[in-house]
């Protein structure tokens, strides 16, 4: 009884020291387990393995028993979630319908070339035939040639040992063979021996049995046309048998042979290369559903070689992924996983495009099971048992799945219950919805996809892309119970789908993200304006469909008019009482609903200007007649100030008496020519003496007819003309020698003119002789100011000017003014100059005299320099502005003295004493000033 514990104890030992080595190995290449999920459905006849991350690309195998032939073989299925679009993949295998559609330009499917047997442990393992070999199958019945140089993939699981037969021909009995025996005695050895030959050509010995029943071991057989047969480990390198025969067969046939059940698979992939450097298409036209495009495929190629993948789009080329070969020659070339995603791509469909490049004479690109993927994507493998393995006792022989490069750990076993889905209870947000459930013991797929609120019959056709595209899918881990689906797209309608992989069952929910609290620009639709004189419609359009994110109500008010509250999308408005021709500002307020629209924070405001259509114009004002003759008459207006519109014509009607037609005469509006803030019309070719009725009338623009008329009856005989205004002279051009002054009048244009002016009347009066010009006016050619020039006007006079317009008929009233000319003293020079100063006196030099002076009175005047305050008598001071020596400081007349002249014409000094000089101090400054008397 002791001795039984201590070997169960040391059995348990062993196994403890063993996993912890594996382990211990384990962690040295990988810092976590293989994320394997193993459930068992349907009363445990089928076994689901589930790989996640980067293991969903590793090749993955089920430990079951062995059979005896292969129609008892369990069915086994492999599948990526999402599944890939079945319009684009292809993974290269002979007689497949995608071959049709990459039938690319001097690419090729490679069938039989040594690169199509290498060994390959990727999820294309997975779809490798097996074969079932036992003592009771014909050796001949699953022999292959080998191509040469060959490096051939092998997978085996046998609980006995095997035998690798390379023959000479195609059948192993008529034909000398390499015999590759693996297991031999106590299933650790492994030799090879060639028919013929006694001595075996190599053994290798093993602490460990070669093959297992319970996985799969996996090698690399290589067989060069120069001898040399090389037997490794595929997984870890290791080398078992490596001779090279002098004499080799040329042609070699591989079989497989086994005295106990076995399976095998024989690693024959088919793929898709080019030894050409070029650009063609990748595949067909690739359509891109979601936000992100993802591709996954396989990819091997040549040292110094490089592979890109480019779209190109209105030629703008954009490489979306890119690989170069190794510079390293010791390197094999081998395949490569490469998973290619694109965030962001804004697409529906896009052509790619495949670039090789190289300088290499050995130049190689190839490529296999091109498929679409998704970023968060798990593989799936299936395990239907078979009738035979039905009748095996599960806990004799227990079913497990395992990566291919880690088999010593094996997820547990889990018996699902039978297939039903939980309630699933979502909670929108606006971007984003908040699903959760009763947690299970098995993973799901929530997968959700935004609907397009466009409908199908608009026109012009819309759809949202960026709803259409807010679609993915989440995996749901087991124990897992809420899960938070965000960046979605507001006031969107999504079809949630939570999904059993296993049971292949799904349910689907619909739920609308919540709108957002403040409309966006983009989401009002342009308002169409369509104002006449008085009133103006609004049309509320549509809203685009592609750019609506939540209802709408909209506040719509011309400014300082009455405000309207819209909660119908389609609608017609109008607001009336509107003055026409006049600038109006319409104020659109939008919000979600009727409290937000009173919130300045949660609503968006446009505005439109608009004018008002012009009505019929307005009567004009203040018209006068200001001009009539025998056969025209003059008017002059203002335009009203509130047009109605933009006056652009004015229309007169002279009426005769007793004449039945009148035709309007019909003019541009023209501003006068006399009066700035007027406008003028004259009427033309009138019958003297008739006395007619003037009808006046202004046209808008963009009216049909003229407005409210002003009439003026007047008959069309010669009047007296008007008094002219604003009289005035100047006297210039004064002469000391000839003793005159020229005299320069001017005056305005009669405001009251009535009469027709040809010529005005000048007249200069005093107690001399008169003077009298006249000034014509050619053609009432006016001017709104005349000027006129009487020369040669004597000093020292007072004359009457007078001024009136006269016709053929009448002279008009005098407008008259007085006009006074200066004493020639006031142009005569006589100012006085210091030309000595001393602290007693000063002394001025006068200019010499003239007859035509009787006396000059000089005036001396001091400014102080400073703020001092002074004795000085108010009446001598001056004012500030009056300084003139400094720019400040008081000034007062210090003193002043006659100067008679009588029959003295010559110089004259004038000697002044300082103290003669009233304040004045010593270094102070002096200013004279002479003045005539």
């Amino acid at each position: 009884m002791n001795r039984l514990i201590r070997e169960k104890r040391t059995k348990v030992l062993v196994f403890v020291i063993l996993l912890f080595a594996v382990n211990g190995v384990y962690s040295a290449v990988n810092s976590k387990f293989p994320n394997l999920l193993h459930l068992a459905t349907n009363n445990g006849n089928e076994e689901v393995c589930v790989a996640f991350d980067e293991d969903a690309y590793s090749a993955v195998e089920w430990y079951y028993p062995i059979p005896e032939d292969e129609t008892q073989l369990p069915k086994t299925d492999a599948s990526y979630l999402p599944l890939p679009s079945t319009e684009y993949g292809c993974n290269f295998e002979e007689g497949r319908q995608c071959n049709k559609i990459w039938d690319l330009k001097n690419w090729t499917i490679s069938i039989f070339t040594a690169n199509n047997y290498i060994p390959i442990f990727d999820t294309r393992w997975d779809g490798f035939k097996i074969y079932v070999i036992t003592n009771k199958t014909k050796i001949n019945d699953n022999g292959f040639v080998i191509p040469e140089d060959a490096n051939i993939g092998l997978s085996i699981r046998s609980a006995g040992s095997v035998d690798i037969l390379l023959c000479k021909g195609f059948d192993p009995k008529s034909y000398p063979c390499y015999t590759i025996t693996l297991g031999g005695n106590n299933h650790t050895e492994i030799s090879i021996k060639k028919q013929g030959v006694k001595e075996k050509l190599s053994t290798y010995s093993n602490d460990f049995p070669i093959l297992a029943e319970h996985e799969w071991k996996n090698f690399g057989l290589l067989v060069s046309k120069t001898g040399q047969i090389h037997l490794n480990e595929a997984n870890t390198g290791n080398s078992y048998i490596n001779v090279t025969d002098p004499k080799p067969f040329e042609t070699l046939f591989l079989f497989m042979n086994s005295t106990s059940p076995s399976l095998w698979k024989i690693h024959k992939n088919q793929f898709l290369y080019t030894n050409t450097s070029q650009v063609v298409p990748f595949g067909p036209l690739l359509n891109v559903s979601s936000s992100t495009l993802c591709l996954s495929m396989y990819l091997m190629m040549c040292r110094n070689c490089s592979f890109y993948i480019y779209k190109d789009i209105d030629n703008d080329k954009e490489i979306v992924f890119e690989e170069h070969g190794a510079n390293n020659s010791t390197l094999p070339t081998e395949w490569k996983h490469v998973k290619i995603i694109v965030e962001n791509f804004t697409e529906n469909a896009v052509q790619l495009y495949v670039k090789t490049k190289s300088n290499a004479t050995d130049r190689f690109w190839a490529i296999d099971d091109v498929r679409t993927c998704h970023k968060n994507e798990f593989k799936i493998n299936r395990l239907t048992k078979s009738d035979f393995a039905k009748t095996i006792d599960f806990v004799k022989a227990p079913y497990s799945c395992h990566t291919l490069n880690f088999p010593e750990w094996r997820p547990k076993r889990k018996l699902l219950p039978p297939p039903g889905l939980p309630m699933v209870f979502n909670v929108p947000s606006t971007t984003s919805i908040t699903s959760h459930w009763t947690p299970l013991s098995q993973p799901y797929i929530l997968k959700y996809e935004g609907s397009d609120l466009c409908s199908k019959d608009t026109t012009p056709r819309l759809s949202n892309q960026e709803r259409l595209k807010s679609n993915g899918w989440v995996i749901i881990k087991p124990n897992e119970d809420i899960l938070v689906i965000d960046k979605l797209i507001p006031f969107t309608s999504y079809a949630v789908k939570f999904i059993d992989p296993i049971y292949k069952m799904n349910k689907t929910y619909t739920v609308s993200t919540l709108p957002t609290d403040k409309p966006k620009m983009t989401e009002i639709p342009k308002f169409t304006i369509q104002p006449s004189s008085t009133e103006v419609s609004v049309s509320i359009p549509a809203r685009l469909c592609n750019v609506s994110f939540g209802p709408l109500i909209y506040g719509i008010e011309i400014i300082g008019q009455i405000r309207r509250q819209i909660e119908i999308e389609h609608r017609n408005i109008k607001f009336e009482n509107l003055e026409p021709f006049t600038n109006y500002t319409l104020s659109v307020q939008a919000a979600r609903t009727n409290k937000k629209l009173n919130d300045s924070t949660a609503r968006i405001t446009t505005y439109y200007n608009f004018t008002t259509e012009p009505a019929v114009a307005a009567q004009m004002e203040f018209v006068e007649l200001y001009e009539i003759g025998q056969t025209f008459a003059s008017f002059r207006y203002k335009l009203p100030k509130q047009p109605r519109g933009k006056p652009i014509s004015v229309q007169i009607m002279a009426c005769a008496t007793y004449v039945k037609e009148c035709p309007p005469k019909v003019t541009t509006i023209t501003q006068c020519k006399l009066w700035k803030d007027f406008y003028c019309v004259t009427i033309d070719n009138l019958v003297k003496q008739l006395y007619y009725t003037f009808k006046l009338s202004i046209r808008n623009n963009n009216t049909n007819s003229f407005g409210g008329e002003k009439v003026i009856i007047k008959q069309t005989v010669d009047q007296e003309p008007g008094i002219p205004t604003n009289l005035s002279y100047t006297v210039i051009n004064c002469s000391n020698i000839s003793e005159t002054c020229n005299l320069n009048i001017s005056w305005t244009h009669p405001y009251n003119q009535t009469g027709v002016i040809k010529l005005f009347e000048i007249f200069l009066l005093d107690s001399e002789p008169s003077f009298m010009e006249k000034a014509f006016i050619e053609s009432r050619n006016y001017l709104s100011t005349y000027s006129y020039l009487i020369p040669f006007v004597p000093y020292a006079a007072s004359y009457n000017l007078s001024i009136r317009a006269c016709n053929d008929v009448h002279k008009g009233k005098f407008a008259s003014i007085s006009v006074k000319i200066d004493h020639i003293g006031q142009h005569i020079n006589q100012t006085p100059e210091v030309i000595r100063t001393t602290d007693k006196s000063v002394t001025f030099q006068l200019p010499k005299s003239d007859y035509r002076l009787n006396s000059s009175t000089v005036t001396i005047i001091v400014q102080q320099d400073d703020n001092k305050v002074l004795n000085i008598s108010p009446n001598l001071t001056l004012q500030t502005e009056d300084s003139l020596c400094l720019h400040k400081g008081t000034s007062w007349i210090a003193g002043e003295w006659q100067v008679t002249y009588k029959n003295n014409l010559g110089l004259m000094i004038l000697y002044v004493c300082i103290k003669e000089l009233v304040g004045l101090q010593a270094n102070g400054r002096c200013c004279e000033q002479k003045q005539q008397i």
